[in-house]
């Protein structure tokens, strides 16, 4: 039987090649190499449920470490191009936040699917200089394609869907994760609150 149990983690999923926070930066964001290559970066907020079981980043989290992440919603993010002033469509589009939520429900939360990994990387201590070994639970949600309410009604702001499990979908998981959007902890320029339950 798993063993499950409510966990804080980082938003952002993490593989233990990455060395460091400033590697991080690099593997999120992307970077010049060398030789002035442009290196993408992998957004790692979400995982594509169709792309668990082929993409090597996700496949051992994917058969190993599943886990439930408790939400009271989340934002998607409609791209607005507005007009200029010569009548042509502006190339920088205005951003306008959606809040997505579950209408009527009883509970102060949902369930969405998600996988984990512990991270462990090496940090400066900054008060001794030398180098430590840390290890952060750092985990992605897991989507897939929108459905008709996301893709139609809200104009294809959100092109994924997040996976939303009923409850006993929590038997498949082994840890549980509680969030929502807020202003107490900023992860790499994404604002969430991480609340911390104990559960016997």
């Amino acid at each position: 039987m798993a063993i499950k149990h409510l966990a804080a983690m980082m938003w952002g999923f993490l593989p233990n090649g990455v060395k460091n926070l400033e590697a991080a930066e690099r593997f999120w964001n992307g970077y010049k190499d060398e030789k002035g290559k442009w290196n993408t970066g992998f957004i790692t907020l979400n995982a594509m449920g169709e792309e668990l079981f082929e993409k090597r980043l996700y496949q051992d989290a994917a058969l190993n470490r599943r886990c439930i992440v408790f939400v009271d919603g989340f934002y998607e993010w409609h791209h607005f191009f507005p007009i200029g002033r010569k009548g042509q469509r502006l190339k920088t589009p205005t951003k306008y936040p959606h809040h997505i939520f579950l209408k009527d429900n009883p509970l102060p939360f949902f369930m969405m699917a998600g996988i984990w990994n512990l991270w462990k990387h090496e940090e400066v201590n900054n008060e001794t200089g030398e180098i430590e070994t840390i290890i952060t639970p750092t985990f992605a949600v897991v989507t897939t394609k929108a459905n008709a309410l996301m893709a139609n009604t809200i104009a294809c702001i959100a092109q994924t869907f997040v996976a939303i499990f009923a409850i006993a979908a929590t038997a498949a998981a082994t840890h549980i994760i509680l969030c929502s959007v807020g202003e107490n902890r900023k992860l790499f320029g994404y604002t969430i609150t991480v609340h911390k339950l104990a559960i016997k």
